[in-house]
């Protein structure tokens, strides 16, 4: 089981992609990483979130000590266009889209603990804990991920426990970038509208301006069939290609 070792922020991830350039080595980038990371105390510490921050949003090939950066990264070149605030949603659906794990973690948060009913750190860790085993990976993997949501302001930290804060605020630009990894990382081409709504990855994304953002792209993004029984929209094959300069 591949672990979620340490909490990230969402500045920490665009403030990286801001940084990656293609086929470069990526040792090339841990001194400018440290820089952004700089509030972190201890070198170990730092290295360990650049190993998730990584794993999950750099384009790379190869293995260490060889990996070197892909000949493009989509991510990036949005980043360099873009602004946190209207990537965050994007940062969260990709981070549970590429972590399984954490799919499985919030899975079990929304069943023990619905929007609104403050959240117990052990009894959640205990669950997660009788669910999969492997108490170490599985207890930090919970917590980081707990904190990685206080940083999304999703939750609050009150003591050693979470109450929740608000869901993800998304902009209709947001929920296209959001909706492009989406549909990218999982291979749906189609996408329902009714399904959205109920899909646990999306469950933490306030979707108020999801009509806005399904119509405002029609035509650019998606084409967008709207029948009495049926609300979907089916990505162009060159979606990623046009979605950088919307």
């Amino acid at each position: 089981m591949i672990g979620f070792d340490r909490p990230l922020k969402p500045r920490w991830i665009h403030e990286s992609m801001l940084l990656w350039r293609a086929s470069t080595p990526l040792r090339d980038f841990h001194g400018s990483f440290e820089k952004i990371v700089n509030e972190l105390s201890g070198h170990e510490g730092q290295r360990k979130v650049r190993t998730v921050l990584f794993r999950y949003f750099f384009d790379f090939e190869g293995h260490a000590p060889c990996q070197i950066t892909s000949k493009e990264s989509l991510l990036s070149a949005i980043a360099s266009h873009s602004t946190l605030e209207d990537l965050k949603p994007a940062y969260l659906i990709i981070l549970l889209d590429r972590a399984p794990i954490l799919q499985e973690i919030l899975a079990n948060l929304i069943r023990l603990f619905p929007f609104g009913k403050p959240i117990i750190t052990q009894q959640l860790v205990d669950s997660n804990v009788k669910l999969h085993g492997e108490r170490d990976v599985v207890e930090r993997s919970t917590k980081s991920f707990l904190m990685t949501l206080v940083h999304f302001a999703i939750l609050k930290r009150d003591g050693t426990d979470y109450d929740w804060n608000n869901k993800l605020h998304c902009s209709p630009k947001g929920l296209a970038y959001a909706l492009l990894f989406f549909s990218m990382d999982s291979g749906l081409v189609e996408i329902d509208l009714r399904e959205l709504h109920e899909d646990l990855r999306f469950c933490l994304l306030n979707l108020e301006n999801l009509e806005d953002c399904v119509r405002r792209y029609n035509g650019a993004l998606w084409s967008y069939i709207r029948r009495p029984l049926t609300a979907k929209f089916v990505f162009y094959q060159d979606a990623s290609s046009r979605i950088v300069d919307i």
